[in-house]
């Protein structure tokens, strides 16, 4: 999972996983090879190979179907391994709802799953889903959230202070996405957007850098920086393109055609 997060080109994750599905099914170990093809459709997922992405469900595993299953039997390592990978799919497909409820569902199960990273991308993912849904709720919804947003930043800071080099871009990305809509405060969003996608490249990190694009995209269009926005929607897709995220890039050009129309041509040609 750490090579998915990590943000690793995902055809050589992909190849690597096939390389250990034949090793692990070869052992005959039955608990290996369920955590195992979660990951491998995870993958397929994002390289555009599920009939529909946001579903774990294909060739390698059926996740979904399997769910009762998992339950069942109190396979509370595959109920982790699931929705941690689902949630980290829905977030980068922007599907911010199906995210944060897969965040509260995994929250369940996250003692059977070892590792500080992803918890932290646990956390990462939960703040920024309820950033981007902040705007259009209730303000009894907005309280609720501003305090869930405040009790788990707490936390991104204390990593960043110590651990800069692995977190500093995802804490920039939160904090140009709460001053945009939260604060409302457009030139300290401009600032950290800038530093935040500086330090994405830095790192390699193309999960953060694709989506901090996409957000600096959209918040130029919304404060009517059409031209800007064009240009950072572009980044993202040759970002996405560099990482082989191809399910992703089919989404972009479905989503956005009026930005990426003319780069999709040429990239086409």
């Amino acid at each position: 999972l750490n090579s998915v997060v990590s943000g690793a080109e995902l055809s050589r994750v992909s190849v690597n996983l096939e390389k250990h599905h034949k090793v692990i099914k070869s052992l005959n170990h039955r608990y290996i090879q369920i955590l195992h093809s979660i990951l491998r459709q995870g993958v397929m997922s994002l390289l555009g190979e599920n009939d529909d992405p946001l579903y774990l469900s294909g060739s390698a595993i059926q996740g979904e179907e399997s769910i009762p299953h998992w339950i069942e039997e109190n396979n509370g390592a595959a109920l982790a391994v699931f929705y941690s990978c689902r949630l980290i799919i829905r977030s980068i497909y922007g599907e911010y709802l199906m995210a944060l409820e897969d965040c509260k569902k995994f929250r369940k199960y996250k003692d059977s799953m070892k590792g500080v990273s992803i918890h932290r991308n646990f956390t990462i993912i939960e703040i920024i889903s309820r950033l981007v849904l902040y705007p259009n709720l209730s303000l009894f919804q907005k309280i609720i959230y501003r305090a869930h947003i405040t009790f788990r930043l707490y936390f991104v800071k204390r990593w960043t202070r110590y651990s800069p080099h692995n977190i500093s871009h995802s804490y920039h990305t939160i904090k140009a996405l709460y001053a945009w809509k939260i604060t409302k405060d457009i030139s300290q969003a401009k600032k950290e957007f800038k530093i935040a996608i500086s330090l994405c490249h830095k790192v390699n990190d193309s999960i953060m850098e694709v989506q901090a694009l996409e957000f600096q995209a959209l918040f130029y269009d919304s404060i009517g920086y059409r031209e800007t926005a064009k240009g950072h929607l572009q980044s993202a897709y040759h970002c996405c393109s560099n990482w082989g995220a191809m399910g992703k890039l089919k989404q972009m050009k479905k989503k956005y055609p009026h930005f990426l129309d003319e780069l999709v041509s040429e990239t086409e040609f």
